[in-house]
């Protein structure tokens, strides 16, 4: 068993107040640090892996022109393209650490969910 969070495009937008946009690197630590963070702790309450999950930006336009979602920068602020996924990445992989549930029913692993993997009409593709 095992709980995940696999919409960072959703979830984000609960912890910033925005929907889309350019973030912040707090605003992805902050993301991690607390809205991850927190589904971790429920998980393990029950015996559960927690596998964090990354994205590595989000644009739906093209598929979905009606639904007028903003779509979720690839880039930091100020930062390069790649950005947000290398940040998401240094706070998501400690959270994969599943060691305290060794002893328990559940064999840990170290898993990570990469959101929408390669869907390039959804932008969020992380092949060169």
């Amino acid at each position: 068993d095992a709980v995940t969070n696999y919409d960072v495009y959703g979830s984000v937008a609960q912890i910033t107040g925005q929907k889309g946009g350019t973030l912040t690197q707090s605003q992805v630590q902050n993301y991690y640090e607390t809205e991850q963070a927190q589904w971790k702790v429920a998980a393990e309450r029950y015996n559960c892996q927690f596998i964090p999950t990354v994205s590595p930006g989000y644009n739906d336009l093209s598929v979905r022109p009606r639904a007028a979602n903003p779509p979720l920068s690839r880039s930091l602020q100020g930062q390069t393209p790649g950005s947000l996924f290398r940040e998401a990445l240094k706070y998501a992989v400690p959270l994969a650490d599943n060691s305290g549930l060794e002893g328990t029913r559940t064999q840990p692993d170290r898993l990570l969910v990469v959101n929408s993997l390669n869907e390039w009409h959804e932008d969020t593709q992380i092949e060169p």
